[in-house]
């Protein structure tokens, strides 16, 4: 009841705020609604997301959905929902650092205002990346303005991402616009070069956490999804606020 009442209010909030730019001759405010928490169901291994239907008040601002991650090597094996700060210090202190910083930001924060982002800085600075597709452009996938299910897969190797009835797209790491070379390659694959300390550098892997300690064989992902635009005004980039989407055991 009380998401559905703020939702209220954000749509009303907009609602009212296009009223009087119309009647003052003031420019529209750019706006885009986060992904709701409610849309997205989490398991062990993987997530669906229904993608909401963009509303009349933002679509003039709407590109695309992105989605930010995060690999944290562990020696720690967890099979099951990983949902408590307790479970991510195990794994690595790192991962619940991050979530608990990047929480105050994220639609997920009951207390959280409405804001629209002008960068998403706040996931360069704790190195979260935006996720790729093996040979897609992930911004020209996730473009609709209608609503369609989103599902991202875990279980087995490689996993992938499937738009609505869509054909499954394997999910590729970031290279930061070439700034790092991800080793052993671009997938989400847990293997040997991807939980080695020696290789979690901002060089290489710079998508990874390492985790002090000798006995480090898994790695997991961290995930955010967020609205990307562009202010018609100004013609620069805005966001919505991020939306968590959970944690995954990367598949052998």
């Amino acid at each position: 009841m009380r998401k559905a009442i703020r939702k209220t209010g954000l749509v009303l909030r907009a609602a009212v705020i296009l009223l009087f730019a119309g009647a003052c001759g003031i420019e529209d405010y750019a706006f885009l609604y986060p992904v709701s928490e409610g849309r997205i169901s989490p398991n062990a291994h993987s997530a669906n997301i229904d993608l909401p239907a963009v509303e009349i008040v933002e679509a003039q601002y709407f590109t695309n959905y992105v989605i930010y991650y995060r690999i944290y090597i562990s020696n720690m094996l967890e099979n099951g929902v990983i949902t408590t700060p307790e479970q991510m210090s195990q794994i690595n202190p790192a991962l619940a650092s991050d979530y608990t910083n990047l929480y105050y930001y994220t639609s997920n924060n009951p207390s959280s205002t409405e804001t629209i982002y002008s960068s998403m800085a706040l996931f360069g600075n704790r190195r979260y990346y935006a996720l790729a597709l093996e040979g897609n452009n992930i911004n020209l996938v996730l473009n609709s303005l209608s609503p369609q299910r989103l599902t991202l897969e875990f279980a087995g190797p490689p996993p992938f991402m499937q738009l609505g009835s869509g054909a499954p797209i394997n999910l590729w790491r970031s290279t930061n616009n070439g700034a790092f070379t991800p080793s052993p390659d671009r997938r989400f694959v847990n293997t040997p070069d991807l939980y080695a300390s020696a290789n979690a550098t901002v060089d290489i892997n710079a998508d990874v956490a390492d985790k002090t300690g000798s006995s480090n064989l898994y790695t997991y992902v961290s995930l955010y999804i967020a609205k990307m635009g562009r202010d018609i005004r100004t013609l620069t980039p805005i966001y919505s606020a991020p939306t968590f989407i959970g944690i995954f055991k990367l598949p052998e």
